[in-house]
This record gives C-alpha cells, structure tokens and sequence, in this order.
C-alpha cells in the first residue's frame, strides 16, 4: 500500500480578512502598510486627512477647496493638491515638503499654528503638534495622548484601522467644540528635525530657516490629547493647544464650514520651519495615564492634572464632552494629598475612591461613553477596548441589556440603543444630560476627490 501526505487547513487556520481589507479603507489609505515604504505612504495620508478635517471644521478654506472620503461610515474630507483656493494650494505645498522630511526620517515634530497678530507669530492662539519617531528605522503617526510609550512592535492591521478611527474621531469631537476662529486668523507651519541625522543645510520645498521663538499661548487655553496611531513603522502622535470652549455655545453653529472668502486672512508667506531646539512646544513630556479605574488604556477624551501631570479619563470623572472639561483638572489622588487645599475634578469621585467597586464602576462609565458612537457591541470590544477579562465583558453585557441600553441583535452581538444610552444611563451612572448633537453627516459635505502624497 503506498501512502501519500497531504496538506490539509481545518477552518481555524483559514485566513480571516482584517477590517482594513473588508472596509472601504483602501479608498483612502493604502491597502497594505507591512513595509516601511508603505507605512510611510499611509502616515502622509493620515497626516493629509487629519489637517483636512482640522481646517475645514475650523472653516478655514471654503467648501470647494476638499474632496470627499470615508471611512466605514466616518465622513471625511481631504484638501484638494490642485486647489482653486490659494491658502488651500500653498497649505497642500506645505504638506509635500514635510512629506520630504518624513521619508528621509528627518522629521521630529510638525507644528500646524494659528495665531492674530502677524507682527507676533510667537503668541499662539491655536496649535496642533504632531510627532514622529521611527522606532528601528520604521515611522509612527500618532497625535499626542499624554502616554508613556513603549518600543513600537509589530501591530496587527486592525489595530492600525481601530487608533485610526480613533484619532480621525477625535480630531471631528475636539474641533467643533472649539470656539469659532476670529476673522483676523493667520496660519503657519513649522517642522523640527532629529539634530544628529538631519544635515545642517537641510531645507525641504516651501519652508525656510526660523528665528527661535518661545510660543506664548493665551491664557485660558486649553492643552487637549486626541489620538494615537502606530504602524510598527511609523509613530504619530497629537497634542491640541486651543482656546477654551464657550460651554452655552450651540453645538450645531459648529460642526459645519462657515467659511467666508471675506473672512480669510490667511497668509502663505508664512510658512517657516525650524531645526529641532529652535522650536520648544509648551509641554514636551508625556505624562502616563494612573486613573482611579486602574486602566492605562487611553480615551478620546482625556484630562491632565495640574498637580501632577498625569492623565485621566474624562468619563471616569463623569465627562463626556469636551465643552465641558474645566480649565484646571485636579485628580482624586492630588485631591486627597492636598488635604482639602485641592478640590478635585468630581468631588463624589474622590468620596467613592476607598470602595473597591469604584473600579468596575469607572469603566461601567467609560464603555456607556463609548457607546455613544458606536452603533452595536459585543464581548471582543470590551476585552480589546478596556483590556477586561472576558467574564468582566459578559457581566458589563449582561447589565447593559438588563438596563434596556442595548438589545441583543441576531448576530451576536448586541444592538445600542441610542435613546436609552443617552435620556437614560448616561444621566443616570454619569450625572449629566447628553446634549443633542448633529450627525457627522450634516457636518461633511461631498465634492471631488484628489491623493495626495503618493
């Protein structure tokens, strides 16, 4: 009898698509982001995208200027390189000479600033920092957490398309709860360089040496993290420098564009670029997150103790929107050590801090303000989203779908239930009214594509 071996693959070693590969992502973003060189086209896009939306729900450029994008139901838009609107076409310039740096591994930090007074550049009245680093010669795009990071591992691709979510998220939450810009608003651009690989004479397309100058930031600003993205290649990071929200202002006045040609001030003469040291953000550090829930995994939304520079979850502190952040946070722990000199954040916090239950009660919290952009969950999410053990998971289900917040769908996994969430658990476990907001539909409009970058 003769005998043959054969390979066989039992349903457990078939491949499964990943989100990136199931998703429209690839209209948007590069299909495949294994390789450097590929990682590099995905971070210029993310960088492409992430400074479109910030313009134009900041109403900087009008309507005309973008094109349309999405991601899986996450309306985008994206500044057109061949642009009619002039300020549109020299900050699509601005962007192709970082992209130089970026590919040479030069590029440290690039600072996206908004400021009044042309004849004082120095005195900043909105910033948006974001940060490179190329662990082992690969990059990272991420916008600045506040988080202590680790060495860069290789990253599955749906962890890449769940912190690109995230971040683009974020960037829509953060901004259009900002105050409008005034009409005098000028903008500028400036990188810095990693000093010991960057050459002393090096400048990329459209930039120019720059005067060292401090940045002065307006008092009441707010010092805000929205996100993170790392490919294993690349590292990104974002930190927001903004004005304080105007906390009775509409939110629906806004989400939208509210350009007007009339209003532009915009000036392209003024983009500059410095070496690394000539250029010190506010806040270089990046201060690691210890939360009452005693979860280091970040939040969309999150707060920095003025004590002790350390980040909490906003949610943890019955915080859901970015209106309502105050200007100076105090944690329970610098609460309890100032001894009553400090008042913390939400005093009933620091009252629950001695009961172990406080723990599973902050990351009930943060999973309700989780759901209110999602529209169905399961057992997955929370394990990946919270690092809970997969008993935890189904009893923080389980108490959900008792509380009527969300409804078991013929999947799987459940159904949220957005009137439930919001006129029901979230007053109830969190204290505040959810305030009605327009969806991200009405907040992107449609017109032509473009790429950028490739």
């Amino acid at each position: 009898m003769s005998m043959t071996s054969q390979k066989t693959r039992s349903n457990a070693q078939k491949s499964v698509k990943s989100l990136i590969q199931t998703g429209n992502w690839s209209k948007t973003f590069p299909a495949k982001i294994e390789t450097e060189t590929k990682s590099c086209v995905f971070v210029k896009k993310l960088l492409t995208v992430s400074i479109s939306n910030i313009t134009y729900l900041r109403s900087m450029f009008p309507e005309e200027a973008y094109a349309d994008r999405s991601m899986d139901g996450l309306p985008l838009k994206i500044l057109m390189e061949k642009n009619k609107c002039k300020e549109a076409a020299t900050l699509a310039s601005w962007l192709i000479g970082a992209f130089d740096a970026l590919e040479r591994r030069y590029l440290k930090e690039l600072l996206f600033i908004i400021y009044m007074d042309p004849a004082c550049p120095e005195k900043v009245y909105e910033m948006y920092t974001f940060k490179f680093t190329y662990p082992g010669g690969q990059v990272a795009c991420q916008m600045l957490q506040g988080e202590n990071k680790k060495e860069v591992q290789t990253m599955h691709p749906d962890d890449v398309y769940k912190s690109t979510q995230n971040l683009l998220r974020s960037i829509i939450e953060l901004t259009q709860s900002l105050r409008p810009l005034p009409s005098s608003a000028h903008l500028s651009m400036k990188l810095t360089y990693y000093e010991d690989v960057t050459p002393e004479d090096y400048e990329p397309a459209g930039f120019g040496p720059a005067d060292h100058g401090e940045v002065q930031l307006l008092p009441g600003s707010l010092h805000l993290c929205a996100g993170e993205v790392s490919t294993g290649h690349h590292t990104v990071k974002l930190k927001v420098h903004a004005m304080q929200v105007e906390e009775n202002r509409d939110q629906s006045s806004i989400v939208t564009n509210t350009f007007s040609a009339s209003e532009s001030d915009s000036d392209p003469r003024l983009a500059k670029v410095g070496k690394s040291g000539d250029f010190v953000p506010p806040s270089t550090s990046s201060p690691s997150i210890s939360c009452t829930c005693q979860n280091t995994t970040p939040d969309p939304l999150m707060l920095e103790c003025l004590h002790c520079s350390k980040q909490q979850h906003a949610a943890c502190y019955r915080l859901t929107e970015l209106a309502r952040l105050p200007a100076v946070h105090c944690c329970v722990d610098c609460s309890k050590e100032g001894q009553g000199d400090r008042v913390c954040t939400d005093t009933r916090l620091v009252k629950m801090a001695s009961k172990p239950a406080v723990v599973l009660t902050c990351i009930f919290r943060r999973v309700l303000v989780s759901l209110l952009v999602r529209e169905c969950v399961g057992e997955g999410f929370l394990v990946e989203k919270f690092g809970l053990s997969w008993d935890i998971s189904v009893g923080v289900l389980t108490k959900l779908e008792k509380d009527g917040t969300i409804l078991r769908s013929g999947t799987g996994d459940f159904r949220v239930d957005k009137r439930s969430l919001e006129m029901v658990a979230v007053p109830k476990y969190l204290g505040v009214r959810r305030v009605e907001t327009r969806n991200l539909e009405s907040i992107l409009e449609k017109t032509r594509e473009m790429d950028i970058g490739e």
